[in-house]
């Protein structure tokens, strides 16, 4: 079994070799890359959770620049490039640079959620059940005890993104 470090969202993002030799999928020189643009209106944008997340120059995430805001939870993306398996390796936030793909959490701008998911208001206390199984919009997305929380109508109709 190989340990793992995790970030935040609970992503590994490091990976112990063997006597203590770690290393970061962050930085994948050998991978090919390809650009894309996010689908207009398929994402809210990329939560951070407070996080000051590293930027970097390039998409291959080689040099830091800064990091983002912690005051700041929610990016807009602007472009992303997809890795040789086509999924997302990095994501450019407009006038921020680059964020690599586990740093973030992509919101989509709607969520498939099952009949019977308990809905909470925004301070967490259960309120009830969602009554039917279906694609719902997402309009905001915040951290409630310490856990992400989607909104999914007033703020009554916050669920818990790990019951996705």
């Amino acid at each position: 079994m190989v340990n793992t470090g995790v970030n935040n969202f609970g992503f590994p993002v490091t990976f112990d070799l063997g006597n203590n030799q770690w290393v970061s999928d962050r930085e994948n020189r050998n991978a090919s890359y390809q650009s894309s643009a996010p689908l207009a209106g398929a994402f809210l944008g990329l939560f951070t959770d407070g996080v000051a997340i590293p930027t970097y120059t390039t998409a291959g995430l080689e040099t830091a620049q800064g990091t983002l805001s912690p005051t700041k939870t929610l990016w807009p993306i602007e472009a992303d490039v997809l890795d040789t398996d086509k999924l997302a390796h990095a994501y450019s936030i407009e006038g921020q640079g680059w964020v690599y793909r586990m740093d973030v959490l992509p919101i989509a701008t709607t969520s498939n959620v099952l009949q019977g998911i308990l809905t909470y208001n925004g301070a967490g206390k259960a309120q009830g059940t969602i009554a039917t199984t279906g694609a719902y919009r997402v309009f905001a997305v915040k951290n409630i005890n310490n856990r992400v929380f989607l909104r999914l109508g007033n703020d009554n109709q916050w669920i818990d993104y790990q019951d996705l």
